[in-house]
């Protein structure tokens, strides 16, 4: 049988998750792709809301994992903040913008 894996599957599974004490935090960046390529955090992947919800079962495994969400002012965040809670995501913050971000969880910001 053959597997078809989506870049974003293969991302989720090569990217070290950033940990915070015990845990291992997913830290998601819901930005279009122009705001992705002018700078992101470096823990960050890159989804943007447009396509939450088409990514809902890639995420699936890290239901139960911290997830941060942040895009440019925080409006995009609390909607993939909620796409995702509707879809059974339990452990879910609007980290707001990528600055905000970036202190809230000490990462870098690069390009």
């Amino acid at each position: 049988m053959k597997y078809k894996l989506s870049l974003l599957s293969i991302a989720l599974l090569l990217i070290p998750l950033l940990v915070k004490g015990n845990d291992a935090v997913l830290i998601i960046d819901v930005r279009t792709d122009q705001e992705w390529s002018n700078g992101h955090l470096e823990s960050a992947i890159h989804i943007p809301l447009s396509e939450i919800e088409t990514k809902l079962e890639t995420l699936s495994e890290h239901k139960d994992s911290e997830i941060y969400l942040y895009c440019g002012a925080g409006r995009r965040a609390e909607a993939a903040r909620t796409i995702l809670s509707d879809a059974g995501f339990t452990n879910l913050t609007n980290a707001g913008g990528m600055k905000d971000a970036s202190k809230l969880l000490n990462s870098k910001i690069v390009n």
